[in-house]
C-alpha cells in the first residue's frame, strides 16, 4: 500500500473500524461511544517503548497508536534528523470482545488515537522521540531512542516460542554480543506461555503488554547489548532475563541476518527489530480469522493449548500488530497440527490450504509493503507428537504442497527446512532427563560412546560440535532440556531462515534461494538420475554426503535420505523361489504375528504345492478363517508358523535391516504366493495409480456409486478384492478421489466401524503390498555441471522395478532422521552416539542448505518423475 489510495484506504479502515468495530468476522459498532476518562493518560499500544524499531521504507509511513482519555485532538510530535508533527486520527474504542480466559486488560483510555508518520529510510545513528499530546496538562507519552531499520514478527507455537536460554548456542551468543556484535539488534516480547491474550474480535490496539507512566521497564523493546549484560536468571526469584526468555529462532534469524548482510556489504548497520508473539501448543486455526478458516475443509480441530477453531490468538496476538509496519514475518508451527490432515493447497483442504489462506489474510489487513516477505520453518525431526507417519505430509503442505518456498501459492515467501535437526541426544533415550544410562552426553564418557569426530560433519554445523558435546545449553550441565520435540539446535535454524531471506532480498547476487529442489528425473539400468531446479540454486552448487545405506547396520527399517521403492517381477520356478520372492516383495519370511492374522504369501507358497490349480489355491487364500488351521479336502493351511527372525542361518535379504518384525498379512498376499509358486504374474492389489505410492499408511476406500447412494458404476471397482470398493491412499502421498468420493467413503467406513462392532463380517482395508520394500540408495556422484545427481541402483534385485523414490520423507517416527543407526543397539549398547545434525546426503555447497524433501513415483515407460499435484517434477 504504498499509493495516496492506499493511504485513504488505510485511514478509513481506521475511521471505522478502529477498535475492531469492523473487521473480518466483527461487525460496526452501533452501542454509543464510551464515556471519556479524563483520568487516565494518554498512552501507546503494545509493541511501542524507549528502543523501538519503527520499519523504514521510502514511500511508506511508519504508523504509531494508543489510547487516549477523550476524543479531543492527539498530535504526534517526531523530533530526531527530521522533525514534525501529525494529527492522530481518534475513534472510539469497543470494550467488547476478550475471550473468557483471558485476564482483564490493564486499565487504559477509551479512545484509540493512530498517526501516520513520514517515510523514513534507516541511517546510521539515527534516533528519534516520539511525543503523543492531547493537550492537557501532564497527557502526553513518549518515546526515546527509536530508531528505522527492518522488522519482523515471529509467531508460531512452542519451537517459535521456546526462550533462548533452552538453546546450546546461548552463551556463545551472549559473548559475541559484549564482544561487540550485533549492536543494530533489538528485540520485544508480546506474550508467554503463561500469558496468552485471547480475543473474539480484533484487538488492532491493546494495553497487553504496553508500556504505562506507571511501568515503563515490564515491556519494552530491549537493546540485545544491553539485555545480554543481565545475567541469564535472577537468582531471587528464578526469572528469565529478557535475552534469556526471547524467541530463540527469531533471535538467532536476527543475529544471522546481520552476519550474511555484513558478509555480503548489504545494510550491514540497519537495525533490525524482532517481535515475539507465539504460543505454544497451538493450532495454526487460531491464527487465523473466523472468516478465513471457512476457505479450508479438514482443518484440525483436535485442542491445544488455546481454543480452537475461534481464531482466538489472531484476534488477540496478531491484530494488534497488523498496523505496525514490518519487512516481513517468520512462522515456525504445526507440532499441534501433525495429527490433523496434512491437507493440499490444490484441494483445498487441511494445513496445505490453511497456510496460504493465513498468510493470504494477514497481508491484505497489515500495513506493510507489497514485497514484504513471509519465512517458515518446517518441523523439525522429534515433533511428530506421536503421528510419525503425518510428519512428511505436514512438511510438504509447509511449502503448499510445491515443494519449495516461494511457490505460486505463497509469493513472497521463503523456507528453512528443518528436518535434519533433530536435538542430537534425544534419539537415544540417553539425555539427561533419563539418567544419562550410557555417560554419553556428559563427562565422563562411557565404553560405549562412540568416538567424536566434527570434522566428517556437514561444515555447516562444524562449529556448534563442542556445544553439542559439552550439552550445557545456558551454562547448566545436561539441563535445560524440554524434550526431544524442542530440539536445543535452533541456530542453523536461525542461519538457514536468513540465507533464504537474503536471497530474495537481494536477487542479483545469484544466492540460493533454497535447498536443492527436484526438477525431474530419469532412470537408467542402474542409475537413476535426479535432476534440480537451476533457478533456484543461483550461483550455489549442489554437494553430496555420505550416508550409510547399509539397513542391516541401522536400528530401525526407514530414514530421511534417499530410499528407492522397487518390486521383483513374478515368474514361474519351484517352491524355494517363490518363497525368495514372498521375501524380496516384502510379504513375511515365515508366517505370522499370531494364530488369529491372515494367510501369508509365504503359506500361499507352500498351499500351492498340494493344489491342482492355482485359482482354488488362490480360493482356500480368501476362504482361510481366524483361526489356527484350516483344512479343505486334501488341503491344509496352518495358522501359527511364526515371524520374521533373521538368524545366522536364516540371514536377512539385502537391504534388510535385522530387526525387522512382521506385518499382519492378508488373504491377497496368500493369492500372490500361490501366483509366484505357479509362475503366473501375482495380481496387483491396487491400481498402478496407487501402486506406486509405495508409502501409504492408511488404504481407504471410496463406493462404486460415484460417491451418490445407490448409484451403480460410476466409479472403477477393485477388480481382485471384489469388495465393491475402490481402495485409495488417503493417509500418505499419491492420488487422491474427488472430495465427494472421499466423505461417502468415509462415511462407508464409520458404517463399516458400526458393523465390527456389532460382530459382522465386512470388507477390510488391505495392508499396503510395498511398504516393506524399501531400500536406502546411495548418492554416487554430482553429476557435471547441469545440477544433477547420480544414484546408484545396483544393488536391487535384478530386473527389479523402480516404481517410488523418496527423500526427507519418513514413513513414521522410525525414520524421521538422517542417522538411523544413532541409537543403542542390542545387549551390548554398541557405539552410542548422538544424532549428528545435517547429516541427510544432499544440500547446497556453499549456504548449506539441506535439500526439500520430495516423494516422487516413477513412471513406466518413460522412466520419468511423476509428483502429486499441484508439485511438478517430471523435467
Amino acid at each position: 500500500p504504498t499509493s495516496p489510495e492506499a493511504e485513504n484506504k488505510s485511514t478509513m479502515k481506521w475511521l471505522v473500524c478502529a477498535a475492531a468495530l469492523c473487521a473480518r468476522g466483527g461487525s460496526a459498532l452501533t452501542a454509543p461511544p464510551p464515556p471519556p476518562t479524563p483520568d487516565l493518560p494518554i498512552t501507546f499500544s503494545a509493541g511501542f517503548s524507549d528502543n523501538s524499531v519503527l520499519q523504514r521504507h521510502d514511500t511508506l509511513g511508519a504508523k504509531v497508536y494508543g489510547f487516549a482519555p477523550t476524543a479531543g485532538e492527539v498530535t504526534v510530535t517526531v523530533t530526531g534528523p527530521q522533525t514534525y508533527t501529525v494529527q492522530a486520527v481518534v475513534t472510539p474504542w469497543d470494550s467488547s470482545g476478550f475471550h473468557p480466559a483471558t485476564p482483564a486488560e490493564p486499565l487504559h483510555g477509551q479512545f484509540v488515537w493512530v498517526a501516520t508518520l513520514k517515510p523514513t529510510p534507516a541511517a546510521s545513528g539515527a534516533e528519534y522521540t516520539i511525543e503523543a499530546s492531547d493537550g492537557v496538562a501532564n497527557h502526553t507519552a513518549t518515546i526515546r531512542n527509536v530508531v528505522y531499520g527492518d522488522v519482523f514478527f515471529c509467531s508460531g507455537q512452542s519451537n517459535m516460542a521456546l526462550s533462548i536460554y533452552y538453546t546450546f548456542s546461548s552463551d556463545l551468543l551472549k559473548k559475541e554480543v559484549q564482544s561487540g556484535k550485533y549492536s543494530q539488534v533489538r528485540h520485544f516480547m508480546f506474550g508467554s506461555m503463561s500469558a496468552h491474550y485471547e480475543a473474539t474480535t480484533p484487538q488492532w490496539t491493546t494495553a497487553y503488554n504496553s508500556v504505562t507512566p506507571s511501568d515503563s521497564t515490564s515491556f519494552v523493546w530491549h537493546a540485545l547489548a544491553k539485555s545480554t549484560a543481565i545475567p541469564s536468571r535472577n537468582q531471587s526469584n528464578n526469572q528469565l532475563s529478557p535475552y534469556a526468555q526471547f524467541s530463540a529462532t527469531c533471535l538467532y534469524f536476527g543475529v544471522e541476518l546481520a552476519d550474511k548482510r555484513a558478509e555480503l556489504g548489504k545494510d550491514a548497520e540497519v537495525p533490525i527489530g524482532l517481535i515475539q508473539s507465539a504460543i505454544g501448543g497451538s493450532q495454526i486455526e487460531s491464527w487465523m480469522d473466523n472468516t478465513t478458516l471457512t476457505e479450508c475443509t479438514n482443518e484440525s480441530l483436535s485442542g491445544g493449548a488455546i481454543p480452537q477453531d475461534s481464531g482466538a490468538l489472531y484476534y488477540g496476538m496478531v491484530a494488534p500488530f497488523q498496523n505496525y509496519s514490518v519487512a516481513g514475518w517468520l512462522w515456525y508451527q504445526g507440532e499441534n497440527n501433525v495429527y490433523g490432515d496434512p491437507g493440499n493447497s490444490l484441494r483445498k483442504e487441511g494445513y496445505g490450504c490453511e497456510l496460504p489462506a493465513m498468510v493470504k489474510s494477514w497481508r491484505a489487513g497489515w500495513w506493510a509493503s507489497d514485497t514484504a516477505l513471509f519465512g517458515v520453518a518446517t518441523l523439525a525431526a522429534g515433533g511428530s507428537e506421536g503421528n510419525g507417519h503425518h510428519m512428511a505430509g505436514i512438511r510438504w503442505s509447509e511449502t503448499t504442497n510445491f515443494g519449495v518456498l516461494p511457490s505460486p501459492a505463497l509469493p513472497l515467501s521463503f523456507l528453512a527446512q528443518v528436518y535434519d535437526l533433530p536435538d542430537p541426544w534425544a534419539s537415544m533415550g540417553d539425555q539427561p532427563g533419563a539418567g544419562d544410562p550410557n555417560h554419553c552426553t556428559l563427562p565422563p564418557y562411557g565404553p560405549n560412546c562412540s568416538a567424536w569426530d566434527p570434522a566428517e560433519w556437514s561444515p555447516g554445523v562444524q562449529a556448534y560440535a563442542p556445544q553439542i558435546r559439552l550439552n550445557s545449553p545456558s551454562g547448566v550441565p545436561g539441563s535445560n532440556f524440554m524434550g526431544g520435540i524442542h530440539p536445543r539446535l535452533k541456530r542453523p535454524v536461525g542461519a538457514r531462515l536468513a540465507s533464504a531471506a537474503v536471497a530474495q532480498m537481494y536477487p542479483t547476487l545469484g544466492l540460493a534461494v533454497s535447498g536443492p529442489t527436484i526438477s525431474g528425473c530419469q532412470l537408467g539400468s542402474d542409475t537413476l538420475t535426479l535432476r534440480f531446479n537451476s533457478t533456484l540454486l543461483g550461483k550455489d552448487t549442489i554437494m553430496v554426503q555420505k550416508f550409510e545405506t547399509n539397513m542391516s547396520k541401522w536400528s530401525g527399517v526407514d530414514s530421511s535420505g534417499l530410499m528407492v521403492c522397487a518390486a521383483v517381477p513374478s515368474g514361474g520356478g519351484t517352491n524355494v523361489s517363490c518363497d525368495k520372492k514372498c521375501a524380496e516383495s516384502g510379504h513375511c519370511c515365515l508366517g505370522l504375528e499370531s494364530c488369529n492374522q491372515q494367510p501369508s504369501c509365504s503359506q500361499g507358497c507352500a498351499l500351492a504345492g498340494a493344489t491342482s490349480s492355482l485359482e482354488e489355491c488362490q480360493a482356500v487364500c480368501r476362504k482361510m478363517p481366524a483361526h489356527c488351521t484350516y483344512t479343505q479336502g486334501n488341503l491344509s493351511l496352518g495358522m501359527c508358523a511364526g515371524c520374521c527372525s533373521w538368524t545366522p542361518s536364516n540371514p536377512a535379504p539385502p537391504g534388510y535391516s535385522p530387526y525387522s518384525t512382521c506385518s499382519p498379512m492378508s488373504p491377497d498376499e496368500c493369492e500372490d504366493g500361490c501366483a509366484y509358486a505357479h509362475g503366473a504374474p501375482a495380481k496387483p492389489l491396487f491400481p498402478e495409480v496407487n501402486a506406486t505410492t509405495c508409502g501409504c499408511q492408511t488404504w481407504a476406500s471410496v463406493p462404486c456409486d460415484g460417491g451418490v447412494e445407490g448409484g451403480v458404476d460410476q466409479w472403477p471397482c477393485d477388480g481382485v478384492l471384489q469388495s465393491g470398493e475402490f481402495w485409495y491412499c488417503e493417509d500418505g502421498p499419491g492420488w487422491k478421489p474427488p472430495m465427494k468420493l472421499r466423505k461417502r467413503g468415509r462415511e462407508l467406513a464409520r458404517q463399516r466401524s458400526l458393523a465390527i462392532q456389532r460382530g459382522l463380517e465386512v470388507p477390510q482395508a488391505p495392508q499396503n503390498p510395498y511398504e516393506a520394500i524399501w531400500t536406502a540408495a546411495a548418492v554416487v556422484a554430482v553429476k557435471g555441471s547441469d545440477n544433477s545427481v547420480a544414484v546408484d541402483l545396483s544393488g536391487l534385485a535384478p530386473n527389479a522395478r523402480v516404481l517410488s523414490v523418496r527423500y526427507g520423507w519418513p514413513l513414521g517416527d522410525q525414520g524421521d532422521t538422517c542417522c538411523p543407526e544413532a541409537t543403542v543397539t542390542g545387549a551390548t549398547q554398541e557405539r552410542v552416539a548422538p544424532c549428528v545434525p545435517a547429516s541427510c546426503p544432499l544440500l547446497t555447497k556453499t549456504a548449506q542448505l539441506p535439500a526439500n524433501p520430495f516423494f516422487a513415483t516413477v513412471v513406466e515407460g518413460t522412466g520419468k518423475c511423476s509428483c502429486e499435484a499441484p508439485q511438478v517434477c517430471n523435467a
